[in-house]
């Protein structure tokens, strides 16, 4: 259960898988909702570097293969994990046929969407903090949010095809989570309703 209340004020029939574009906020979603509800958040990319022993954005003797082999088998084993709590996904993690496949058999899925000048934003501020945080950029910063297009394209697809997609706007993670938390007891108590869309807008 990591750090968190293991006595969660949520109790949840499955895992839930928090998806998004670079900058989206994934994991400080996942942190704020776990605050809030005792629910255990786990980054992903975390776990995988605790894994391995090392920061994988650095390279791995197998190349992005070998880092893909391990980020599937992590996530297989962190959607095991009991009681069931929220999951920050790789941005890119979705793209791969098998990731979908666990994702669909045994978590529920939830996408964070924000407007493109939003994501672009988001990322310089992450590549301020951490120049090497998006390889798939090719250590390339980005000089508009047109660039980025090449990259969320691919994803979009799968963003739309998820169990629960928020339209997060430029709010912030905390409001997001709050959101997520009041749809997710919705659920609770209603566990065959349809997913829906929230958007602040």
């Amino acid at each position: 259960m990591g750090y968190y209340d293991p006595h969660p004020t949520l109790i949840l029939d499955r895992p839930v898988a928090l998806l998004g574009f670079m900058g989206a906020g994934q994991v400080a979603t996942a942190m704020a909702l776990g605050t809030m509800t005792g629910l255990n958040p786990v980054d992903l990319e975390a776990r995988v570097s605790h894994v391995l022993g090392r920061d994988p954005r650095g390279g791995l003797p197998g190349g992005a293969q070998a880092l893909r082999q391990v980020q599937l088998e992590v996530l297989e084993a962190t959607l095991r994990d009991r009681p069931f709590g929220v999951v920050a996904l790789p941005w890119d993690l979705p793209l791969d046929p098998r990731a979908r496949l666990l994702l669909q058999q045994r978590a529920r899925t939830c996408a964070i969407e924000r407007d493109l000048l939003t994501l672009y934003g988001r990322v310089l501020d992450e590549l301020d903090r951490a120049p090497g945080r998006y390889p798939a950029l090719g250590g390339m910063r980005p000089t508009s949010a047109h660039d980025l297009m090449p990259h969320l394209a691919p994803l979009r697809p799968f963003l739309a095809g998820a169990d629960l997609v928020l339209d997060a706007g430029r709010l912030h993670p905390t409001t997001v989570a709050a959101e997520l938390e009041r749809r997710l007891r919705e659920r609770a108590l209603a566990p065959d309703q349809p997913p829906r869309t929230f958007s602040p807008r």
